[in-house]
């Protein structure tokens, strides 16, 4: 008899198969998959501090702390006391982040185009609004556990 896979199984293997992928595309920027998605967040939402990535990551402050810290020294963000509280620092993109991300930004098109090349782009588009919607209700859910 015939199973159908659970979608939480498809999902991970999707995972596995898009950490593999950026894993080895931006092994030449030495950036792990997690530091590219800050570096792309950052492109699009500059000047977030340590705590406002680690709340969009789910990690720990400590944890976005020790990624920011690593990238600083590869020269990709910077960060800056922010002008009303000199207790938040904020995360910024230099010059030099901005430019490897466009590099990492073709890599990980190249990734996209391959995984998901076969669906057509309605399909495409119908996949990303679930995934959407399925990103925000585990925000949802993530932030009615919190006291």
């Amino acid at each position: 008899m015939a199973t159908t896979p659970r979608t939480i199984y498809l999902v991970k293997m999707v995972e596995v198969a898009v950490r593999a992928g950026l894993e080895q595309r931006l092994q030449e920027f030495q950036l792990t998959g997690a530091q590219y998605t800050v570096l792309s967040l950052l492109s699009t939402r500059d000047n977030l501090s340590s705590a406002d990535l680690s709340r969009r990551f789910l990690v720990t402050p400590q944890s976005m702390n020790e990624m920011i810290m690593a990238l600083e020294r590869k020269e990709l963000v910077s960060r800056q006391e922010d002008e009303e509280n000199r207790r938040i620092l904020r995360v910024k993109l230099t010059l030099h982040g901005q430019a490897v991300l466009k590099k990492c930004d073709r890599q990980v098109d190249e990734l996209e185009a391959a995984l998901f090349g076969g669906l057509d782009p309605s399909d495409l588009a119908r996949l990303r609004d679930a995934l959407s919607t399925v990103v925000a209700s585990h925000r949802g859910m993530t932030a009615a556990t919190k006291p």
